[in-house]
C-alpha cells in the first residue's frame, strides 16, 4: 500500500534560496515525491507551497540569481502585502491578536486600552509585523500592570525609534542598491546589528548572511 503524504510548507524569503536549493525544490514540485536522507525509496507527496519575499523576483531572474521555471511554478496565486507603516489601521487588530495569544502562552491577564492601541498605531514599525509581535510578547512577559495604557507602553518601550532616534530614517532608500541600504543602515545604527536589521525589515541572521555575501565589515564608531 502506498501512502500519499500531504505537506504544507511556508518558505520565507524565498529569494535567499541558493541555486542548488531552487533546483531541488523545483524537482519536488514537478515530480511530487521526496526521498528521506539515507533512503533509496521515493515517497509520493501532495505539496502546497506558500512563499514570501521582499524582493522583485523578476529582477533576480534577469540577474541570474533566481530560476525562471521555479518562479512560474510558484506563481499560481500572488498577494502583495504593503509594509505595516502603510497600513496603520491594521496595527490594533494584529496587536490584539498577539496579545491574546501570548496571554494564553504565558498565563498572564492584562488588557491594552484604546489609547494604548492608538499609541502603537502611530509607530511605523520598521521591522514590520515581526517587530510588533515580539514587542507584544515582551510586554506580556515583563509588564507588572494589568491595564496597559499609553504611559505603560512608553515605560517598557525604551528602544522605540522616534524622531530623535538616530536609527530613524527620513529619506527614501528604496532607490539604493541592497548593499548601499545595508551600509547606510549600519551607519545610522552605529553598526548595531539588531537596530540595523529592524531598520531594514529583516532578521539578524539574514543580515549577517548578507554582510558576508557583500563582504561588509562591522566597525563601530563612537
Amino acid at each position: 500500500m502506498k501512502w500519499l503524504i500531504e505537506v504544507l510548507v511556508f518558505l520565507d524569503e524565498i529569494s535567499e534560496m541558493d541555486k542548488y536549493g531552487q533546483s531541488r525544490l523545483l524537482r519536488v514540485l514537478q515530480e511530487k515525491q521526496i526521498m528521506r536522507l539515507g533512503d533509496d525509496k521515493y515517497i509520493p507527496v501532495d505539496m502546497r507551497i506558500i512563499a514570501a519575499t521582499n524582493k522583485n523576483l523578476m529582477e533576480l531572474i534577469k540577474e541570474g540569481h533566481f530560476r525562471q521555471d521555479l518562479f512560474y511554478r510558484l506563481k499560481v496565486l500572488t498577494m502583495n502585502l504593503p509594509p505595516l507603516r502603510n497600513r496603520h489601521s491594521d496595527v490594533k487588530y494584529l496587536a490584539h491578536h498577539f496579545l491574546e495569544y501570548y496571554k494564553r502562552k504565558h498565563l498572564k491577564q492584562l488588557e491594552i486600552t484604546s489609547t494604548g492601541y492608538d499609541y502603537l498605531a502611530e509607530y511605523d514599525w520598521p521591522g514590520n509585523v515581526r517587530e510588533l509581535r515580539f514587542f507584544i510578547e515582551r510586554l506580556v512577559v515583563i509588564a507588572n500592570e494589568r491595564v496597559i495604557t499609553e504611559d505603560v507602553i512608553r515605560k517598557y518601550w525604551e528602544d522605540r525609534e522616534d524622531e530623535s532616534d538616530p536609527t530613524n530614517t527620513t529619506y527614501d532608500t528604496s532607490l539604493l542598491s541592497e548593499e548601499n541600504r545595508i551600509t547606510s543602515a549600519l551607519a545610522q545604527c552605529n553598526s548595531n546589528i539588531t537596530h540595523a536589521a529592524k531598520l531594514l525589515g529583516m532578521d539578524r541572521s539574514t543580515l549577517y548572511r548578507k554582510l558576508k555575501n557583500y563582504r561588509i565589515g562591522i566597525k563601530k564608531t563612537y
